[in-house]
């Protein structure tokens, strides 16, 4: 890898703060008026760890606003009692079943980015008291969620905000935090502060060396994203926790369902200790199976594309994104998209309208964006206009 070794551009490694990486791979994006993300960034290898990140043009303030206000779940949901899914359900409970031989009638629990707050459910279901459980999000709409559904004791802030709470926790949970974070070493550390001397962490992220067994089920690129930044494996994410003031005591990769479907996570369990540092020079050739294999799939749904030329283009998400950044503007006719947050924007000068507008076209070729969703949209677009031609 020689010929690709450069220095970062924007963004250090996260781990030690080398400028010395290995270049992987250029993700572009084009992304909505006023995207909280740039238009693309280089992927790279860290040449001091072995740790794969985004060399992205951010800063914590931005990330921060977005996860305050670009809340994933919808305020609508705080007006009744939440059903969760089965499959959420399940990890949920799969997760407590990984934490429960730490944790006792008396720990007190925070969970960082509780989002729905469905690991509270989980937690007060098994018998946990709910004077021993806390939340720390972001979002006001998860705030008011915990509050209003569970009466959790909620802190509205993000990771770094904990130091602000004269609180110590027997045992903290970060479930698919640690990709988001800009600065990861640092905010990690930040929780020894808040642990008890005997406290643990548990980590769970998504599993980058098996991205590759997924491309045809998630998409093409899926977790090249604008917003997982930190790519770790087993190895890598140990040494998060050398470098952060903590040892892992217990490692386990394995499969998850959630909306996505089968998902490769890793999950740790940390104290405070010393982790032996060992560098991961096995990733990147993972890491380039999957762009390998996304690149071949990709390239044939923008095929589909031109050969149906001009199409509506529904679900205007990640693989969009990409999409849009890799085709000329007369190949598409239409953006199509549920949300109301994003109906009305424009991306490359194309505006995102409702799926309800497709009433009064017929024969229109439509492009389904979502490889998890594409049988359930399609039978929605059909029910609103049956002359709809899904590709």
């Amino acid at each position: 890898m020689g010929k690709n070794k450069k220095k970062t551009l924007y963004r250090n490694c996260p781990l030690t703060d080398s400028s010395d990486i290995n270049f992987v791979f250029n993700q572009k994006f084009s992304l909505p008026e006023d995207y909280f993300f740039p238009n693309e960034y280089n992927l790279v290898q860290s040449d001091k760890t072995g740790l794969i990140f985004a060399d992205v043009e951010i800063n914590e303030s931005v990330l921060n606003s977005h996860y305050s206000k670009d809340a994933k779940y919808d305020p609508q949901i705080i007006k009744s009692l939440i059903q969760y899914p089965k499959h959420d359900i399940e990890r949920y409970n799969l997760l407590f079943e990984s934490c429960k031989k730490y944790i006792n009638s008396q720990s007190k629990i925070l969970d960082i980015g509780f989002g729905n707050g469905g690991l509270f459910n989980v937690f007060l279901n098994k018998g946990v008291m709910i004077d021993n459980l806390f939340g720390l999000d972001p979002s006001p709409v998860s705030h008011t969620l915990a509050k209003s559904v569970y009466n959790i004791n909620t802190f509205l802030g993000t990771i770094d905000d904990i130091k602000n709470y004269n609180t110590k926790f027997d045992f903290i949970i970060l479930s698919h935090v640690v990709e988001h974070l800009l600065n990861p070493k640092q905010q990690i550390n930040g929780l020894l502060k808040s642990l008890t001397l005997n406290g643990k962490v548990y980590i769970e992220v998504p599993n980058a060396k098996q991205f590759h067994k997924y491309a045809d089920v998630h998409g093409p690129y899926q977790e090249i994203n604008t917003e997982h930044i930190n790519h770790f494996s087993e190895k890598s994410l140990k040494n998060l926790a050398h470098f952060s003031g903590f040892k892992c005591i217990e490692s386990c990769e394995r499969i998850v369902i959630n909306e996505a479907g089968y998902y490769p996570v890793i999950h740790q369990i940390w104290e405070k200790g010393l982790q032996q540092f060992e560098y991961d020079g096995e990733i990147v050739e993972n890491i380039k199976f999957y762009l390998d294999k996304s690149e071949k799939i990709f390239n044939n749904q923008l095929k589909i594309i031109k050969n149906n030329a001009p199409v509506f283009l529904y679900g205007i998400g990640e693989f969009s994104y990409k999409i849009l950044a890799n085709i000329d503007n007369k190949y598409i006719k239409g953006l199509i998209d549920i949300s109301s947050k994003k109906i009305g924007k424009k991306i490359n000068n194309i505006q995102i309208t409702s799926p309800t507008e497709l009433k009064r076209f017929k024969n229109e070729k439509i492009f389904i964006s979502s490889f998890v969703s594409k049988k359930q949209i399609k039978e929605d677009l059909l029910s609103i206009n049956k002359d709809l031609l899904i590709l």
